[in-house]
């Protein structure tokens, strides 16, 4: 987006702004959505987000309310703004995928746990770029987010398909595995 806003000449954050239609469209969209058995969540969920037993409508209805703020605005809104916007937050937090400790790992008993609270087998998640479609926590968590121009070019996945509840890797050229 960065790359797309220095083409069009003006600044990133004007690219989601009220008056833009990626803008209007991201306020229409949900942080947080359980599709089947599936948790869709942009970047991650983590304990520190499970210890504050939030359900879903109140994550999408308070980050809805703060999506054009900044980050000054947020803190001053209320803690639980500034927490879902901040690193352990489901638009940062990398901990599902990212074993480092400045991202705060989340251990498989938390996992469980979340995955019980929200009624849902699997957690699917963007925002971290792999080389293709990756699993983690024995298949629980999918990591969705793959670099497109390079993936097609190799022709490794670019997608995922659940198919009566059976889960595939998708390319250009259709189905390339099960997950």
């Amino acid at each position: 987006y960065k790359l797309l806003a220095e083409k069009l000449g003006v600044e990133y954050p004007s690219l989601f702004g009220t008056n833009t239609e990626l803008g209007r469209w991201l306020a229409t969209r949900n942080t947080m959505q359980i599709i089947g058995t599936d948790l869709y969540v942009h970047a991650g969920l983590g304990k520190l987000f499970y210890d504050k037993d939030l359900n879903i409508p109140t994550v999408n209805e308070e980050m809805s309310r703060a999506l054009f703020m900044s980050k000054k605005e947020r803190k001053a809104l209320s803690p639980l703004t500034d927490f879902l916007y901040g690193n352990d937050g489901p638009i940062w937090y990398r901990g599902l995928m990212r074993e480092d400790p400045k991202y705060n790992p989340l251990v498989q008993d938390s996992l469980q746990m979340m995955l019980d609270r929200y009624m849902v087998k699997h957690i699917l998640v963007g925002h971290t770029i792999f080389k293709d479609i990756s699993t983690f926590y024995n298949g629980k968590v999918i990591a969705v987010n793959v670099d497109n121009k390079e993936n097609r070019k190799k022709k490794r996945g670019r997608a995922v398909l659940i198919d009566n509840g059976v889960y595939y890797v998708v390319g250009d050229d259709g189905v390339q595995r099960k997950l």
